[in-house]
């Protein structure tokens, strides 16, 4: 089978709100010589629950680690959702290879917001 290796980095596609994620990604791959065809839907796929892990950690740190369910206090669903898109964004980072962004390696967004222990 004949791998399609990519040249240059392709276009953000629409489907992100931002192409820092997918320029790093990208650029890790191409510097090390392993950008392909076949690999751009799973970084596509990365890129998209980097964003959605971005915007769940936002959510958290407007509305708290909990909220309140009639009389009892739940943890808040984000955070739920968190432990969820970071199994996924693992798994995809293993599949391509790839080191974590900036952001996400300390665990922290891009906000400085930690990520709860989910022990709290």
């Amino acid at each position: 089978m004949v791998t399609l290796e990519v040249r240059e980095i392709p276009d953000t596609p629409q489907v992100l709100e931002d192409d820092e994620y997918w320029n790093y990604y990208c650029q890790q791959l191409q510097d090390e010589g392993r950008l392909y065809k076949k690999d751009l839907s799973a970084i596509k796929t990365l890129c998209f629950w980097e964003e959605e892990r971005d915007k769940l950690l936002e959510t958290i740190k407007e509305e708290g680690l909990t909220e309140k369910a009639g009389s009892k206090i739940r943890r808040n669903g984000a955070h739920t959702t968190i432990e969820k898109v970071e199994r996924s964004i693992k798994s995809l980072r293993k599949e391509l290879d790839v080191a974590p962004h900036w952001s996400s390696d300390s665990k922290e967004n891009n906000n400085g917001y930690k990520i709860p222990d989910k022990n709290f």
